[in-house]
This record gives C-alpha cells, structure tokens and sequence, in this order.
C-alpha cells in the first residue's frame, strides 16, 4: 500500500474532469469546494477528529459528501480510499486498548474488504461517523477488537440508523415548516444567519470549531451576509 506522501504526489496541478460524467456532480462539486485538495481530505478524515463527526453527525449525514468508491477518480490519487479506511481501522484497534499486534497487512485486508462491501454507499463523512461511534452503538462483541463485526456492523446498524435518522429529521423539517418556532432543527446556513442577525462578527464565525471543521463554510458566511443586506434597506 501507497503512503499519504506518495499519493499525494500523484495529484495533478488542476483536478481531474471525469467526476463530471457521475450520477452526482452537483454533490462532488459541492464537496470539492470544502475538501479542494486531496491533503485537506487526508487532514479531516482521520480518527483525530472523530469527536467532531460524532457531534456533528446529524449535519453531516445530509450534508454533499462524495463515496469512498469515488475519492481516488475525483482526485486522482490511487490508493486515497484505502489509505483512509486503514487509518480507521487502526484507530479503532489502538482504542480497543487490544494488547495484540494489528498487522498492517491485516488492516490493509480490512480496509479492502470494506471498500469492497461498501464504497458505493457509505459515504467520506460516514466512515467518520461509524468508526468513531462504533466502540459505543455498534459493538456486538466482547472482543478487544474484532475487525469482522466492525464490518459486519456498518450494514447491519450504522445504515440502518442513518436511513432512520434522516427519515426523523425530514419529519422534523417539515414540523418546522408548519410550527417554525416548535422546533429545535436548524440548518448550518440558518445558523449563521442567525448569528450575524444577532451582531456576532463574521470573524468570530471563522474563528470558531464549524467553521475549521468546514460544517460552516466561506459560502454560508457570504449568502447570510447578502441575505442579511438584503432584507435591511438602511
């Protein structure tokens, strides 16, 4: 397996045009104006910042992300999808606290066989999100550590939770809609509206933890900001 600085190497000066011609180049493009760069792609996705993807998850599952299946086309560095998925896996045998030795070759299997099962349907954001709540709601066995429930658990719970979690938060969009104040549901774009309406600074948004994990991005700012000036004449 390719090291991060070998892949990395692979990237050419101006990103490829084949994601063009998915089923789904609105939502790669969307992601490729937050992760631009396969470096900064490497730079959230790894175990380190589970915590933020576990806080921020139920952002995160209907926000544009492209599939594992797709990270290596889109930008152009073979091996990328791999390289992330064993990092996952790693950091879940190094949590487990599992006295026993996790072979690079056997997370490169695991890893493999993920993409494999997977790739198609879970998506950059996902692998965040399952791996790093996985020790905690989807654990099923008393093992250490054990690779074959890690896989097995993502089919059996992790989507089916997400096609729930999505479900419920469509039913408490459409709440919102009827009763706008009875609800707690509030989009990343209507929250910094939001903010700017109740003077904080642009500056500040910036500063802050969504807007470094990129759950907050320079556009949302921008469109608040024009809708803000928008709706005041003065």
């Amino acid at each position: 397996m390719e090291t991060i600085g070998k892949i990395i190497q692979q990237q050419p000066t101006t990103q490829p045009s084949s994601w063009k011609n998915f089923e789904n180049p609105q939502i790669v493009e969307a992601f490729l104006a937050d992760f631009p760069t396969i470096e900064q792609v490497f730079g959230f996705f790894t175990p380190d910042n589970w915590p933020t993807a576990i806080k921020y998850a139920d952002l995160l599952i209907t926000r544009p992300c492209i599939m594992l299946a797709q990270v290596d086309e889109v930008y152009h560095a073979d091996g990328a999808a791999l390289q992330i998925v064993v990092g996952q896996f790693v950091g879940l045998h190094k949590l487990s606290g599992s006295r026993n030795e996790y072979h690079p070759k056997s997370a490169e299997f695991s890893a493999n066989m993920f993409l494999a099962k997977y790739g198609e349907v879970c998506t950059l954001f996902d692998s965040m999100i399952y791996f790093g709540n996985y020790p905690i709601e989807y654990k099923t066995t008393y093992a250490q550590f054990d690779a074959q429930d890690v896989l097995q658990q993502f089919g059996n719970k992790y989507l089916f939770w997400k096609r729930n979690r999505k479900s419920q938060r469509q039913e408490e969009e459409n709440e919102q809609t009827q009763q706008p104040t009875g609800s707690d549901a509030i989009t990343p774009e209507e929250l910094v509206f939001l903010w700017l309406t109740e003077g904080r600074t642009e500056e500040s948004i910036r500063n802050g933890d969504l807007y470094f994990h990129k759950i907050i991005t320079e556009k949302m700012i921008k469109n608040a900001r024009k809708q803000l000036t928008t709706n005041n004449p003065f």
